[in-house]
C-alpha cells in the first residue's frame, strides 16, 4: 500500500495559514487588553464607575470565576453594594442590573471589532431615579456625576448637614464637637468651587485620615468672566492671574476649579429650569449650523416676558427626522410638551416640508401624546427675504440658485467698493433716523432712507458707508444692501435698479422694520405691492401666516439666529464639546443681569 506524503507546496500552504491565524489571534488578544484591568472590588469606589471599568473588572475576575453568568452575578453584587452603602442612591432590581451588564459586554465585543472604545467612556448607571432618595444632597450628587461622566466626584457644592453627608466623605475625628466645617471640606463656602479637586485622585483614601487644609480661591468672578465674555476656562484663569499681578485685588483659581464651578453652576441652573419652565407657555424656536462635520441645532424658548437659550444639540446629520428627535428629547428632559403653544422656524424645506418636515414631525409627536399641536408660524423675515429674491430675479432677468448672490452688478461692486466710495461725491445733509437696529440691519435701514431722500430731492444726503456684509443667498439683508449700494455708487445701474430699490425702500422695508407682531394690514399692503410679481405673490400667500398668534411675540426667528452666534463663540472656547450645552445655558444668567460688577470693571480694564 502506497503511503501519502504531502507535497512541499501543501506544507508551505498549511504553514502560511497557521502563521496567519497566529497573527490574528495575537492581534485580537492585544486589542482586548486595551481596557485596563480593575484589580479592586467596585464596591470600594466612591463614585459611579465607567463602562470600561466594568469590563476591566470582568476580565480581572476571569481566572477566578470562569463562567460568564457567574462573573456578571459577582459584578452585580459589587455595584449593588456600591450604590447602597457608599453612594446612597436607589437602584434597580438585580435582574435589570444583570441585563445591563450583559448589554455592556456585547457593546465591548463590538468595540473590539471596530478597534474603538469610546462608547465605553460612558457612566454605568443602575440608579432608580424615581425611587426613594435619602436626601436632596444625594440626588444632586447623582446628577453631578452623570453630567460630568464621573470627572466631578464627591461634593454637591451645597451645604449639607452631618446627617445627610455621604459616608465616603466623613472624617472621623476624635473630637466631634470641634468646628464642623473641618469635618466636611467643600461645604464651608458655596463659592469655593475648587474643593472637589482634593478628592479627585484619592478614591481609595483612608476615611480616618484627615485631609490637610489648603487655600482655595473663590471662582465666582472667573465663572462670570467665562459666561459673559465667552472665553475658555483656561483663559479666564490666566486673566485673573494677570490682573492679580498688576495689583487688582481678585481671586486667582486654577483652570480645573473654574471648569468645575462652571459645570456645577450650569447644572444647578438646569435643575431650576426643569422645575419651573413648564409652568409657563412658550414659543419654540430652533436653527442649525454645520461645524466640524457635525450639525448643531440651538433650541430657544420665547414668550411675552423673556427669552431662554435652552439647549445645543450635536447631531450626526441635518435631516428633518434627526432634528425633530433631538428637539423631542429636549422637550422630554425639561417637561415642556404641555407648555409649547407655538413653533417659529425658518422657511427652509427641511423645516417646512408638508409630509416630513421638522415642524410636521414635531406636530405629529404632540398629537401622538394627545396634546394639542402647537401653532406654526413661518419666520416673517425669511418670508420677506424669499419675496425679495423672487422680485429681484424677475426684475433683473436672472435667477440665483447658488449660495452666492449672482447679479451682474455684484462683482463690480465687490471689486471696486473702496474705490467707488472714494470717487463718490458724498452729500452734506444729515438724515435724522432712529432705527433701533444694529450692524447690517442698521446699515440697510440707513440706505433705504438715503434712497427715499434721493427720490424726493434729486440728490443724495450724507451717506454713512459701512463694510459690505457677508455675501450669501441665505442672508436676510445682503441682497437689499447690494442693490441700493449699486444704485448709489454705479450710476449706469440706476435705470435697471430703480424699480427694485423703490420696492425695497417703500414696500418691503416697511414690513421688514416693524415689530413683527401679528398685523393683518401688513399682509394686505405687501400683497398689493406684489400684484405685478406672480411668483412673489404666490410665495407670500403660501408662507405668510394670516391667523393671529397664540402668544403675542414677534413672528420672527431672530432669537434663534442670535443664539447661533452665541453658540459659535462658546464653541471656539469650549474644549470639551460635551459641555457645550451647559455653557450655552449659562448665558441666560448673564443676559438676565445676574453678573458680577467686577465683570463690568474687567471689561472697562480691557477696553482702556
Amino acid at each position: 500500500m502506497a503511503s501519502y506524503k504531502p507535497s512541499n507546496s501543501s506544507i508551505q500552504k498549511n504553514k502560511d495559514v497557521w502563521t496567519n491565524n497566529l497573527v490574528k489571534f495575537e492581534d485580537s488578544h492585544k486589542r482586548r487588553r486595551m481596557v485596563p484591568l480593575e484589580e479592586y472590588s467596585l464596591e470600594e469606589k466612591c463614585r459611579m464607575p465607567l463602562q470600561k471599568q466594568i469590563i476591566g473588572r470582568y476580565h480581572f475576575l476571569g481566572p477566578k470565576i470562569k463562567g460568564r453568568k457567574e462573573r456578571i452575578a459577582e459584578i452585580s453584587k459589587e455595584v449593588t453594594k456600591l450604590w447602597k452603602n457608599k453612594l446612597n442612591f436607589p437602584h434597580v432590581s438585580d435582574q435589570v442590573i444583570r441585563a445591563k451588564l450583559d448589554k455592556i459586554l456585547k457593546c465591548y465585543d463590538e468595540c473590539v471589532k471596530r478597534g474603538s472604545y469610546e462608547p465605553l467612556d460612558e457612566i454605568f448607571d443602575i440608579t432608580k431615579v424615581d425611587g426613594t432618595w435619602l436626601s436632596s444632597e444625594d440626588k444632586r450628587l447623582y446628577h453631578l456625576q452623570v453630567e460630568s461622566k464621573g470627572t466631578v466626584g464627591y461634593s454637591t457644592g451645597q451645604a449639607a448637614s452631618k446627617e445627610t453627608i455621604h459616608p465616603s466623605k466623613r472624617q472621623k475625628l476624635s473630637n466631634e464637637s470641634s468646628n464642623s466645617s473641618s469635618y466636611y471640606p467643600g461645604f464651608s463656602d458655596s463659592d469655593s468651587e475648587a474643593d472637589d479637586s482634593e478628592y479627585e485622585n484619592n478614591e481609595e483614601e483612608d476615611e480616618t485620615t484627615p485631609t490637610p487644609s489648603r487655600k482655595h480661591h473663590k471662582s465666582k468672578i472667573a465663572v462670570n468672566l467665562v459666561t459673559s465674555t465667552r472665553v475658555s476656562t483656561n483663559k479666564a484663569a490666566n486673566i485673573c492671574k494677570q490682573l492679580a499681578r498688576e495689583g487688582i485685588d481678585i481671586p486667582t483659581p486654577c483652570q480645573s476649579a473654574i471648569y468645575k464651578s462652571t459645570i456645577k453652576e450650569a447644572i444647578k441652573l438646569k435643575e431650576e429650569m426643569i422645575e419651573k419652565l413648564h409652568m409657563e407657555s412658550w414659543s419654540l424656536h430652533f436653527d442649525g449650523k454645520h461645524i466640524d462635520r457635525m450639525d448643531y441645532q440651538v433650541v430657544v424658548l420665547k414668550n411675552e416676558r423673556r427669552e431662554i437659550k435652552l439647549d445645543v444639540l450635536g447631531l450626526v446629520d441635518g435631516r428633518a427626522l434627526t432634528i425633530a428627535q433631538g428637539i423631542s428629547k429636549v422637550l422630554d428632559e425639561f417637561h415642556l410638551w404641555n407648555s409649547i403653544q407655538m413653533i417659529v422656524a425658518d422657511t427652509t424645506s427641511v423645516n417646512t416640508g408638508k409630509k416630513n418636515g421638522v415642524v410636521v414631525i414635531l406636530q405629529r409627536m404632540f398629537t401622538e401624546k394627545r396634546i394639542n399641536k402647537p401653532q406654526f408660524i413661518s419666520c416673517q423675515h425669511h418670508v420677506l427675504d424669499r419675496i425679495l429674491r423672487l422680485v429681484m430675479d424677475e426684475e433683473l432677468g436672472s435667477k440665483t440658485q447658488s449660495p452666492n448672490i449672482e447679479y451682474p452688478f455684484v462683482s463690480q461692486l465687490l471689486k471696486d467698493y473702496e474705490q467707488l466710495k472714494t470717487q463718490f461725491d458724498n452729500g452734506t445733509e444729515v438724515i435724522l433716523e432712529t432705527s433701533g437696529w444694529r450692524d447690517d440691519m442698521k446699515f440697510l435701514f440707513h440706505l433705504t432712507r438715503v434712497f427715499r431722500f434721493f427720490e424726493e430731492k434729486g440728490h443724495f444726503p450724507l451717506i454713512r458707508f459701512q463694510k459690505i456684509p457677508n455675501i450669501s443667498n441665505a442672508r436676510w439683508n445682503s441682497r437689499a444692501i447690494l442693490a441700493i449700494l449699486a444704485f448709489i455708487l454705479i450710476p449706469s445701474t440706476r435705470t435697471v435698479l430703480q424699480r427694485v430699490c423703490r420696492f425695497i425702500s417703500y414696500g418691503w422695508a416697511d414690513n421688514w422694520f416693524t415689530d413683527q407682531l401679528y398685523n393683518e394690514n401688513d399682509f394686505n399692503n405687501l400683497a398689493e405691492k406684489l400684484n405685478s410679481y406672480k411668483m412673489a405673490l404666490s410665495s407670500l400667500k403660501n408662507h405668510w401666516k394670516r391667523e393671529p398668534s397664540i402668544l403675542q411675540i414677534p413672528r420672527s426667528n431672530q432669537c434663534a439666529e442670535r443664539a447661533i452666534k452665541v453658540m459659535e463663540e462658546i464653541y471656539s472656547s469650549c474644549k470639551n464639546k460635551d459641555k457645550l450645552h451647559l455653557r450655552f445655558l449659562l448665558c441666560n444668567k448673564q443676559e438676565q443681569g445676574q453678573r458680577s460688577e467686577v465683570i463690568v470693571e474687567l471689561k472697562i480694564y480691557f477696553i482702556t
